[in-house]
């Protein structure tokens, strides 16, 4: 059974979070809302 700490989430998270500041924001946003718009729909 794997265990993952709040921490090492957290870590996980903020490493997610730091790569997606790193892409160009717009593109990567517009591109979750087309493929949120498009699952929804």
């Amino acid at each position: 059974m794997i265990v993952v700490t709040a921490f090492e989430a957290q870590n996980r998270f903020g490493d997610l979070i730091d790569q997606a500041q790193r892409e160009p924001i717009k593109r990567s946003w517009s591109g979750f809302a087309d493929g949120y718009s498009k699952r929804s729909s």
